[in-house]
């Protein structure tokens, strides 16, 4: 599948010089808006917070040609079957959330292809009866396959529950390859509480967290399944609580719906230290959209991290933290990239208001990129030095924890004087 940047790159014109700029792109939606229509494009393009202009692109590519060195829409009678087409030779852009938060694909999508039914044509669209009948034939083949063995109901009532999860997937509008490669990867959903789950679903639906977002949110939180409605909605009141509103809530719970059951004693924890740390309400928020991990933490571990940053690192600015995406990231990896910087020169200490300053690279700059990017960019070596010291430094922690073991059992030992009886203990 290629992303949006090979997507420009392919593409007979150059966006930058031509006119498909936002403007003209919501023209051009809305001259091909009964194209976008018939194949359920517009309930992505109206999605809190989506970033709609990779689908105007792609929507546009799809229903224009160049003419003369200038870009032009086909004519309207063609419309359908060029984007129709388009859809076919690129089914994982349809509804495939291939854009979704920061430019990741979709896992339930790249694996798609890979479950796809050896010998059969799959439906990638559901047009009609035909297709829909097509579906649940490949659906209910897989009821006879081995990993569906696990589902210990009887094959009548699986089978049930598997059209009825089926069509209300389809109604959310989620793709029917994800849907495939779902149930192949998840079968033990046609074993929950069947209820539990058309409700949570139902709940998903009012958040607006629909189509390929659903799927995800029960890809990777089974628990959802059999939940209790009203937890869900606890949590997502909470979360409201903490000033997440319509496209960042969204975003929250798609990246990690583990949220969604998360225990309430953990969550207001995990608060409670954001704050002790002089966080502000604000800077909470945009800790909890960019690293919801976070809230799963040991509230003992959010204050190692930022007490290794403040008091080790002397950086005591909390803004900075929040734009260095601290929370994200491990205890070992602030501390590895740290000491990488100290032993090289690049970091030392701040020294108190008045002293001599030292120019440090950007916390952010530390810890907010990849290995190389640091390795080259930050410390100024290659990436095979810097895992070189990775691999040092992990030697360097296991001899201190083997000395800290050797003392801990010194200081047990007791010695026994045989000739007298006597006890002694070092």
């Amino acid at each position: 599948m290629l992303s949006l940047q090979r997507l420009r790159s392919s593409m007979t014109w150059q966006l930058t010089k031509m006119q498909l700029e936002l403007g003209w792109c919501r023209d051009v939606l809305g001259r091909i808006s009964s194209a976008l229509h018939a194949h359920k494009y517009c309930h992505q393009l109206s999605l809190p917070g989506q970033n709609v202009r990779p689908y105007m692109y792609m929507c546009a590519y799809a229903c224009a040609r160049t003419v003369g060195g200038k870009f032009q829409l086909v004519p309207h009678s063609k419309r359908h079957a060029a984007l129709a087409s388009f859809v076919d030779s690129h089914w994982g852009w349809k509804q495939s959330g291939a854009f979704l938060h920061s430019g990741e694909l979709n896992v339930l999508t790249r694996t798609a292809q890979e479950d796809t039914p050896k010998g059969k044509d799959m439906v990638t669209f559901i047009r009609d009866d035909n297709d829909l009948e097509r579906f649940l034939g490949h659906i209910t083949d897989l009821l006879s396959t081995p990993d569906f063995s696990k589902v210990r109901i009887p094959v009548e009532e699986a089978k049930t529950r598997a059209e009825e999860l089926v069509h209300r997937l389809l109604e959310m509008k989620a793709d029917p390859r994800n849907i495939y490669a779902f149930l192949c990867s998840k079968p033990r959903v046609l074993s929950a509480q069947q209820d539990a789950l058309m409700q949570n679903l139902q709940f998903l639906e009012e958040l607006r967290v629909v189509g390929n977002q659903a799927l995800l949110v029960l890809d990777r939180n089974p628990k959802v399944w059999g939940a209790d409605e009203a937890v869900l909605r606890d949590r997502v009141r909470r979360l409201r609580k903490l000033g997440l509103v319509e496209g960042s809530l969204q975003k929250v719970i798609t990246n990690w719906p583990a949220i969604l059951t998360l225990r309430k004693s953990r969550l207001n924890g995990s608060i409670d230290m954001l704050r002790k740390c002089q966080f502000s309400g604000r800077q909470i928020t945009a800790i909890v959209i960019s690293s919801p991990q976070v809230l799963d933490s040991q509230p003992a571990d959010i204050e190692l991290r930022f007490q290794y940053v403040y008091f080790t690192m002397g950086l005591q600015k909390q803004a900075d933290m929040v734009q260095a995406n601290l929370f994200k990231y491990s205890l070992e990896h602030i501390r590895c990239r740290h000491l990488v910087l100290e032993r090289l020169g690049v970091y030392q200490l701040p020294s108190k208001p008045g002293g001599t300053r030292a120019d440090n690279p950007k916390l952010c700059r530390i810890v907010d990129c990849t290995d190389a990017r640091f390795a080259q960019k930050c410390a100024g070596i290659s990436p095979e030095e810097y895992e070189t010291f990775q691999r040092n430094l992990e030697d360097e922690a296991k001899r201190d924890d083997e000395g800290d073991t050797e003392e801990e059992t010194d200081e047990g030992f007791v010695d026994y004087d045989h000739d007298d009886g006597t006890r002694h203990t070092s």
